[in-house]
C-alpha cells in the first residue's frame, strides 16, 4: 500500500439476493422462478441517485451440484436487466459458489466481496450499508466497516433470535431503504477510523457531497501530526499563522491557506517525501480526538 493515498469514494448499498429483493423459493435455476417482492423496485428508486447498487448472494447450490453456475448467471442476469428497465441500476453481482464447510474467503459474512467492490468502485465502506435477511448480512457489514440492516422477509423471522440488541431490524425492503435515507449523510468535520497500521480520516467531498474524500496514512505519521497540532499547530491556526516545511518526529508540516495543513512524510535520508496530504485543518482536531481516546498518543502501539 502506498504511504499516502487521497480518493473521492462513493457509498453503495449491497442488497442480498433471495429472501431480501426477492421471494426466497429456494434454488433458482429459472429466471422466471425470481419473484421480486412487491415493494422492491419503488423502494430501489429512492436509493439510485444516493448510492451504488450491489447484489451480494452466496449460492452454495452450485457446489453441491443441484445448481450449475450458468442458472444463477441467467437468474443474476435477468433480475439485474429488470431492475435497469426500471431505471434502477446495480453496479454489479457478487456470487459465492461455495459450501460454508469449504472454507472460501467469499462466503458470507466474510468481507471479500465488498472489498473488492471497494478497490473496483471506489466505494467508502464506512458510509455503505448492507441490507439481508440473515444474520451473516449483518456480520458481513459489521467486518466491512459497514452498517447492516436486516429484514423480516426470507429467513429473518427464523432467525432473529440470533441477533445482537444493536442490530437494526425492519420487516421488509421498504422499511430497510426508509432507515437508511433517514440517517445523517455525515459529520461536515469528517470523520477518524483506526486500523493497526494506518489511519483512516474522511470528509465530504467538495465536488459533490454524496462522495467522500478520503485519505488513508501511516499510524505514525497520524500520531506526529496530532503530536505537533496539540504541542503548537492548534495555537498557530488560531492564529492564522503561515508555515512551511517545519518538521516534526517523522512528518514535516506546512499550512498555506486558512483551511488546510499540509503533512509529508520522511524517505529513509530524512528528506520530505513528493507526495502530501493536505488535509482540513477541522479534520486533524477530529484525529487528536479519536488517537487520545484510542490510547494512541503514547510512544507505544495502541
Amino acid at each position: 500500500m502506498s504511504n499516502c493515498q487521497t480518493t473521492c469514494r462513493q457509498p453503495a448499498v449491497f442488497l442480498d439476493r433471495d429472501g431480501t429483493l426477492v421471494e426466497d423459493r429456494g434454488h433458482l435455476r429459472d429466471p422466471q422462478q425470481a419473484v421480486f417482492f412487491p415493494e422492491t423496485v419503488a423502494a430501489l428508486r429512492h436509493l439510485k441517485d444516493k448510492f451504488l447498487l450491489f447484489i451480494v448472494t452466496n449460492q452454495p447450490g452450485i457446489a453441491e451440484g443441484t445448481l450449475t453456475p450458468d442458472d444463477v448467471r441467467r437468474v443474476n442476469d435477468d433480475l439485474v436487466r429488470r431492475l435497469a428497465e426500471a431505471g434502477i441500476p446495480v453496479r454489479d453481482v457478487y456470487v459465492c459458489p461455495h459450501r460454508r464447510s469449504e472454507g472460501c474467503p467469499c462466503i458470507k459474512p466474510n468481507p471479500h466481496f465488498l472489498k473488492e467492490a471497494a478497490v473496483a468502485h471506489g466505494l467508502d465502506l464506512g458510509r455503505s450499508y448492507v441490507v439481508g435477511d440473515h444474520p451473516h448480512d449483518v456480520e458481513l457489514a459489521r467486518r466491512a466497516g459497514a452498517r447492516g440492516v436486516y429484514v423480516l422477509t426470507g429467513h429473518g423471522v427464523k432467525h432473529r433470535n440470533e441477533l445482537s440488541k444493536d442490530v437494526v431490524v425492519v420487516p421488509g425492503i421498504r422499511e430497510a431503504i426508509e432507515w437508511i435515507l433517514a440517517q445523517p449523510a455525515g459529520d461536515s468535520d469528517g470523520a477518524v477510523r483506526m486500523s493497526a497500521d494506518f489511519v483512516e480520516l474522511r470528509s465530504p467531498c467538495w465536488r459533490d457531497k454524496n462522495f467522500s474524500l478520503v485519505w488513508t496514512m501511516p499510524l505514525q505519521h497520524a500520531r506526529d501530526l496530532a503530536r505537533w497540532w496539540q504541542a503548537e499547530g492548534a495555537e498557530l491556526d488560531a492564529a492564522q499563522l503561515p508555515l512551511r516545511d517545519q518538521r516534526f518526529q517523522s512528518v514535516t508540516l506546512s499550512m498555506f491557506t486558512r483551511t488546510t495543513v499540509e503533512v509529508r512524510g520522511l524517505d529513509s535520508l530524512g528528506r520530505p517525501k513528493l507526495e502530501a496530504y493536505s488535509l482540513p485543518r477541522s479534520l486533524v482536531g477530529r484525529l487528536v480526538e479519536r488517537l487520545e481516546t484510542a490510547g494512541a498518543l503514547g510512544g507505544g502501539s495502541p
